[in-house]
């Protein structure tokens, strides 16, 4: 063999040796398995109207990919909150779903059940959820915007337990600088109307904003921050005939009960210490015409307001249930609800013995307009047309809220613990206010229903 036959033979043998090292790395990347400081692995996949999706053409964007079933309860009961964190940060975060080994008519039945509009692919043979060790489902992924995987999840998530993944995985809050008055890492406790303002009891303190004005909402230069309650405020109950603007404000705050009018509509009046000082107060309630109220002090329990004077009151209640929404049935003198971390308890002497009622999640809040009962929980807002024994949902977005109230025109007004403000109108439609994309306003009229907790005490 000749020289050039030689070379021929080792420049052919070296193409090969070239290609097999480059198929065998090819190789060696599809089956990279995911983990969490690693490179997120890219695939293509089909979406269910059979368009292709890649995941890096989102790269610059965090990723929440979530593998799932239409079969797997827990898929299920996920999939409102993973709807809800699309519509709320969709331009923040791509929430991506990945249905295992599962054809298209049967997710697409899903989604039109659930009025899912985020992403849903097809991953028909199981490759990509085995690149992401999936074992069970639901399993979700939280993908920074550079691909690299920062949080891995086995199990349903909620609203707020990806609002947490995310903070923690990416060192930022998802909602930035805050919403409204509320900063970020911040808490809203209570929403309240007054004189057609919304007054809103934050970590913060208070903070009173128009919702008719056309102003974002979600803007804290919208607000007016009250300077003399400027520390952390938990229940607004107002005092007066709830109608309309006239009375007063009763605060349960970090130190004790404080009566006053919020900054908003002309110069009010100062606020003045109420009793309990010294005290952190998580739950406060005043009952109509016989000048009464309770209030929650943790670890030490219920206090009752009468006579000018707040006395301790002998209960089977456990002091250490946390913060209790507690409220007056103006319906039915001596009847007394509280909201707390498992659901709703109700008293009908008083306040002294309690049994559980209503639906066995946690409750942060309760307003009555005229003979329903509305309930802010961990899984959104309810109603109930039997004061509290019975409840369904709303069809509010699937997320936590700590306050519920209305106005005389239909408007519901639930603000979340971030500060996000979401308004339902007299057709039943939920829109979130202000805040970019998906964001809206109502407008309010005057304050109309009862909050349970208002009266004259």
């Amino acid at each position: 063999m000749g020289p050039p036959a030689v070379k021929a033979r080792l420049a052919a043998l070296a193409v090969l040796v070239v290609f097999a090292a480059t198929a065998w790395r090819y190789a060696a990347g599809l089956q990279e398995i995911a983990a969490v400081g690693s490179r997120a692995p890219d695939f293509r996949l089909q979406d269910i109207t059979g368009e292709t999706f890649r995941l890096s053409e989102l790269r610059g964007r965090p990723v929440l990919l979530n593998f799932w079933a239409t079969w797997c309860p827990p898929c299920i009961e996920e999939a409102p909150a993973l709807e809800a964190l699309h519509q709320r940060y969709g331009d923040r975060l791509a929430v991506v779903g990945v249905d295992r080994l599962e054809a298209a008519p049967a997710v697409l039945e899903f989604r039109d059940r659930f009025g899912l509009t985020y992403p849903l692919l097809l991953d028909r043979d199981g490759a990509v959820g085995d690149r992401y060790g999936v074992r069970g489902l639901p399993e979700t992924w939280l993908i920074d915007a550079d691909g690299t995987a920062r949080f891995h999840r086995r199990g349903a998530v909620t609203f707020e337990f990806v609002q947490t993944m995310y903070r923690q995985a990416l060192g930022r809050s998802i909602d930035g600088d805050g919403v409204g008055p509320v900063p970020a890492g911040g808490h809203a406790f209570d929403l309240e109307h007054l004189g057609g303002l919304l007054v809103m009891a934050a970590g913060s303190g208070l903070a009173a904003a128009d919702p008719s004005a056309g102003v974002d909402l979600a803007a804290p230069e919208s607000w007016t921050v009250d300077p003399r309650l400027d520390f952390p405020v938990h229940v607004l109950a107002r005092v007066g005939d709830g109608t309309g603007d006239a009375g007063e404000f009763w605060a349960a705050t970090t130190d004790g009960v404080w009566v006053g009018r919020p900054a908003a509509g002309g110069e009010p009046e100062d606020w003045r210490p109420a009793g309990l000082q010294g005290r952190v107060v998580l739950g406060l309630a005043l009952s109509p015409g016989d000048r009464t109220a309770l209030a929650w002090v943790p670890d030490e329990g219920l206090y009752r307001w009468e006579n000018d004077e707040w006395t301790y009151l002998e209960t089977d209640l456990d002091p250490e249930l946390g913060s209790l929404a507690l409220a007056a049935d103006p319906g039915r003198p001596g009847r007394w609800l509280a909201g707390y971390e498992e659901g709703l308890l109700e008293s009908v002497d008083d306040g002294h013995t309690w049994r559980p009622i209503g639906p066995g999640r946690a409750v942060f809040d309760l307003y009555l307009a005229g003979e329903v009962l509305y309930l802010a929980t961990d899984q959104g807002i309810w109603q109930s047309r039997d004061v509290g024994l019975t409840a369904e949902p709303l069809g509010s977005p699937m997320r936590a809220f700590t306050a519920v109230t209305g106005s005389p025109d239909g408007i519901l007004w639930a603000v979340a613990p971030s500060g996000d403000l979401e308004a339902r109108d007299g057709q039943g439609a939920w829109q979130r206010q202000g805040g970019g994309p998906g964001g809206a306003g109502l407008g309010a009229g005057e304050p109309g229903g009862r909050s349970l907790g208002g009266g004259e005490p």
